[in-house]
């Protein structure tokens, strides 16, 4: 009697995760969904832990931080994740966070990060801005412009801005200045010197 190789276990199946994006809003909240997917149904319970961690966007502001599990019964081939989004009206660049599988039991992961976009749908500054000046001393502000009211040149005269271009948008700041000359001549060249 031949005796034949006796074949293993089949394999695990694998779990992986999309990435997602969602426009973040004016105001309120969204939830940004990922979807995680097993390659392929199980006959046993599987389970997956996730987690978040920020990128470029931050938890608390941008985004609720989250973690949880994940079971999959027998037959299930996908799970979603939902993540909650903040709603602002702040022109920014487009930002990121990452969800993270861990600790699967009866699969492996094949593709453990997915990444989470929030589109920026703010519109950007259209043009120039009006100056916002604070700390005005020894000038008078008129719209964008400063007049020097001081005596004894501009060390003593000045004024202030907080405000800035946004991170990776483009913009620039135009700074222009203007100088009084005399015209005229000396008493010397007028006759009158010695």
């Amino acid at each position: 009697m031949i005796m034949g190789a006796s074949a293993g276990p089949p394999p695990l199946p694998e779990l992986s995760i999309s990435d997602a994006s969602e426009s973040e809003g004016n105001s309120g909240t969204k939830l940004l969904r990922f979807t995680v997917t097993l390659s392929a149904a199980s006959a046993s319970t599987v389970t997956v832990n996730w987690a978040t961690s920020n990128g470029t966007a931050t938890a608390g502001t941008d985004y609720a931080a989250g973690s949880n599990g994940l079971t999959f019964n027998p037959g299930d081939t996908s799970k979603p994740i939902d993540v909650t989004v903040n709603g602002d009206t702040t022109y920014e660049p487009d930002e990121m966070f990452t969800v993270t599988l861990s600790e699967p039991s009866g699969a492996t992961i094949l593709d453990g990060s997915g990444t989470g976009t929030i589109t920026n749908d703010d519109a950007g500054p259209g043009g120039p801005q009006a100056v916002e000046w604070t700390n005005a001393v020894g000038v008078t502000v008129s719209g964008n412009s400063l007049t020097k009211t001081a005596a004894n040149g501009w060390g003593n005269a000045g004024a202030s801005s907080l405000q800035s271009i946004p991170s990776g948008t483009d913009g620039y700041v135009e700074v222009t200045f203007r100088r009084r000359r005399r015209v005229g001549c000396s008493a010397e060249q007028r006759g009158h010197g010695p």
